[in-house]
């Protein structure tokens, strides 16, 4: 199989239990609210199965994120940065950057 699949699924599964964790949800709790077994969220969290967009959005639900969130994650150090260079645009610039993080938070 690909390596860039099995990166993608695996790095998918790891988000997906870092995002259970931090929500305080068992497999099971979490399997019971978007309807899969734990045996299902097992095999997504460790990256041998990839699921579907039905489940994604589910989850991105119970966990208040965006699917986006489970793809590209950002450190802390990594956010400071980035608000620190969103701080100096000056504020009719920051209407369009608005405007594309909008876009962004719909894909």
């Amino acid at each position: 199989m690909n390596d860039n699949i099995e990166n993608i699924r695996f790095n998918l599964g790891k988000r997906i239990k870092e995002l259970r964790i931090k929500s305080s949800l068992t497999q099971q709790e979490c399997g019971e609210k978007i309807g899969i077994s734990q045996h299902q969220i097992t095999l997504i969290e460790s990256g041998k199965s990839f699921p579907k967009i039905q489940t994604l959005i589910k989850l991105s639900n119970i966990f208040s994120c965006n699917i986006y969130d489970f793809f590209f994650t950002i450190d802390e150090p990594e956010k400071n940065k980035i608000f620190n260079i969103i701080k100096k645009y000056p504020t009719h610039k920051l209407k369009y950057l608005k405007e594309i993080i909008e876009i962004l938070d719909k894909v």
